[in-house]
This record gives structure tokens, sequence and C-alpha cells, in this order.
């Protein structure tokens, strides 16, 4: 018997736009299974947070932008001292996606969501009733918060915050993370205990277009970073590591790829790494994010990829480095441990230690050829192990046991976001203006020292 075609939605803060206006981690992932699975026969609409109201196809995947709450509004609650105003906020974003999910999901009904943690986009379809639920750990706010910041900024806002992520997690009917450390971190916080369902490759068949390599970077000898150029990805590492390993390794260049975020001074970290490095500056070269087809052949040409991550949920930048048998530095306790093994397939190090990073490229760089070379094919033998795996069907199975076990009352106790949400009959007429009565109940429901205490105590 042929297996049924599944109608899948997707809840997101973000997706790849053209012209590549958000590329981040999350926007990758969602991007490659939707294609993925619209390869295998199934339909999949997808449904993020944007700064218009669009509707587009984007290789077969239905892509539907939502207009976030207007910036009168957010600024408005922001400038409201309450610590209820963050989470307004996520409700009102997380209810006008669950209104044009349900809108479509009159037409064309959907078989089953799979919404992000993060952000808590999927929230306001927890307990619907009607359509199950899966929310993917794709990241945890008090973790990324604490590594982004340097400290744990423990208030009573964050918190609450927090405690969105971790509801949604807990009223879905399925959860699950690509990494275990992700899991065992979400497992201490929440009662939900998440399974591990790795990231499926995105294994990229297209001609390559080796125009911005051959113009800005070919007959040079360069280690890459692409990605989101933050603290949370090492940024601040790379830059206090470069300078001594460019003077001790003079042809050794450093590229960076992505978008470029705000340090604590307001200053872009591409502008930063070049201002703390001055003296090298002819060997840094920073470029802003590059589509697929331009972006893969400067994986390709590189001598090795920079991933020293503070924190991390198994990148997908991890991921394409390795389709292409690339050497990463990565770090312990971060996830990519759950990717390389050290002097295997990749090269480990401490996380947010200089002197660590620094040996680990000092490694790479002074390797025999023959001992790189010989690194390189075990990475491509794991890669096509990887796609041995069969991720995507992993996760089409994951969808189908979901459907058939769904029981819509399982949480029938619990409180469920009325006003927010459709029920029995769609009301076209759904306005927010019946989420202030919404969130009257949600503060009644918020024990908030208990809350917010026990987020920090684990």
């Amino acid at each position: 018997m042929k297996p049924k075609s599944l109608h899948v939605g997707f809840q997101t803060s973000e997706y790849v736009i053209p012209p590549d206006k958000l590329d981040g981690g999350l926007a990758t992932y969602i991007q490659k299974v939707s294609r993925g699975l619209v390869r295998r026969g199934h339909r999949v609409s997808v449904f993020c947070l944007s700064d218009r109201d669009y509707d587009w196809i984007d290789e077969g995947v239905h892509v539907y932008e939502v207009l976030t709450e207007p910036r009168k509004v957010s600024q408005m609650l922001s400038s409201i001292s309450l610590p209820t105003a963050e989470i307004e906020k996520i409700f009102l974003n997380s209810s006008k996606l669950a209104k044009r999910l349900l809108e479509i999901n009159i037409k064309e009904p959907l078989d089953v969501i799979q919404a992000a943690s993060y952000g808590a986009v999927g929230i306001a379809m927890c307990n619907n009733r009607r359509i199950p639920l899966i929310t993917r750990v794709s990241s945890l706010a008090a973790l990324n918060r604490n590594a982004r910041v340097g400290n744990h900024v423990n208030t009573l806002s964050a918190a609450l915050t927090d405690w969105c992520e971790i509801y949604q997690t807990e009223n879905s009917d399925r959860t699950f993370a690509p990494s275990a450390l992700m899991a065992k971190y979400y497992s201490l916080f929440s009662k939900a205990t998440p399974f591990i369902l790795r990231s499926p490759i995105d294994v990229y068949n297209e001609n390559q277009d080796e125009s911005f390599y051959d113009q800005n970077l070919k007959g040079m000898k360069y280690l890459l970073f692409f990605g989101t150029l933050n603290r949370l990805k090492g940024m601040e590492i790379i830059s206090k590591s470069a300078g001594g390993l460019i003077e001790e390794f003079p042809d050794i260049h450093f590229v960076f790829i992505g978008r470029t975020h705000l340090d604590e001074n307001n200053q872009a970290y591409a502008d930063k790494i070049i201002q703390d490095n001055e003296r090298w500056s002819k060997n840094l070269h920073y470029f802003p994010s590059l589509p697929k087809h331009k972006l893969y052949p400067v994986i390709r040409h590189a001598y090795g990829v920079l991933i020293p991550s503070l924190i991390d949920n198994y990148p997908n930048s991890c991921l394409e480095a390795l389709q292409f048998g690339k050497i990463v530095i990565g770090t312990y306790e971060s996830s990519l441990d759950e990717m390389i093994i050290d002097g295997e397939t990749g090269i480990l190090v401490q996380k947010n230690n200089v002197e660590s990073l620094q040996a680990g490229i000092r490694k790479l760089l002074v390797s025999p050829f023959d001992l790189k070379r010989e690194m390189e094919a075990k990475i491509i033998n794991t890669f096509d192990e990887i796609i041995s795996e069969d991720r995507i069907g992993q996760l089409i199975d994951l969808y189908n046991d979901t459907i058939l076990n769904y029981n819509p009352y399982k949480n029938k106790d619990q409180y469920n976001f009325e006003g927010l949400l459709l029920r029995d009959k769609f009301r076209k007429n759904l306005r927010i203006g019946s989420l202030p009565g919404a969130i009257l109940k949600i503060r009644q429901k918020l024990n908030y020292s208990r809350k917010s205490k026990s987020l920090y105590k684990k």
C-alpha cells in the first residue's frame, strides 16, 4: 500500500526569504526539511513571522509570511515595566501565526504541525484539539542568553519568556531535539523529556557558482567561519586568537561570511574583529551572507572550518562542512562533540578558551598533508553514513506515529488559550481584540515566584 501523502505545517520565527533576508540555523533547517518532504510527495506549508504579509512558493513549499505585531505596539509593550510585557508580545505573534494556519487548514486540512520552540511560536496551538502539534527544541532561551551576555540574567521577565518555551514543549503531543545536549537541558528545566532526532543532510546537487570564490578568495589559504557572527558562535574567542596565529603563520587568512550581530558596545562583530586585529587586517575578510550555490564553493576550498560555539544545537554549518570533507574545529560541551570525533573526524577544543582554540588551529595548520587527507577521507565516510540514516524518513515516521496516536483530549484539564485559537467552528472574524482577556487569564494562571525560581534552581 502506498504511504499516505501528508500535509505538514511548520511554525517558525524565520525562513530563508529571498534575497536571503534570513539565513540562520533555524531558517536553514526549516527550508531543507520542507524541500525534502516535498521531494517525497508530501505537501508543506510554512508559517513564519516576517515584516510583511506575503505568500509565495519555494520549490514546491508554500510559504506564508505573517506580519509581526506593529512596531508601535511592540514599542508600547516594551516601555511598560511589567514582567509580562515580553510574553504578551510572544502571544501576539503566536496568535497571528495560529490564525493564518487555521485559515489555511479550513481550505487545505493539515495533518500535523511542527513548531520551533524558539520564541514559543507554537504556544497558541497547544492543546488545540484539532491538529497534532510536535515541537522541535531549537534552543533554550536561558542558555543562549547566558552565553550571549556572559552572565546569567535571572529576571522575572526572562523567566516568564523561558516559561513560554517550556510550556509549549510540555503541552505538545511530541517533543524532540536534534542534540543530546539540548535534550538533557530541557529535561532539567521541564517535565518534557525530548527524544533525539538528528537534523537531516541537505545534499546539494545543483550547479555551484564559483564566481564569488574566484573573484575574492582564489589561491588563498583560509580558515572559514560562516553563519551568524555573535558571541554565542565564539566570535570573541576567534578575535582574540586570530592575531597571534597570523603572526605565526603569515600565509593564513580568516574568512567570515554571514549576518553580523552587535556586541555589548553596539559594535558589529565583523568590525570588532578587524578593529581588534588592525595590524593583521589584510588577512581578515568579511562578506555578507551568500546564497548556497555561491557559499558551497567557498566551503569546499577552505583549509578548515571554525565553529568554536559556546553553546549550539547540532548546527547546520557543521553538517555542510562535513558534506565537503572539511575539518571542523569545534568545541566540547556545545553539541559539536556529538558531530565530530577529536583527532579522527575533526578537532575539538575547550570552549571560551583562547589558548585551546589557538592550539587546535595550530594542530590543523602543522598537520602533514597525508594526515590531513586521511582525516578528510574519514569525514566523507562519516557523511555517507549520515545520509544512509535517512533522517527525513525518520521524521515522516514520527509524523505518522503522532497522527496515529493523537489524543486531542489528553490535556483536557490544562488551560487552553481560548480567544487565541479557533475551536469547533472556524470564525473568520477572529480578532486580536480578544487577546487582552486571554492575557489576563494567563497572568492569573502564572505563579510568578514559583515559576521564575524553578527555572534557575535545577
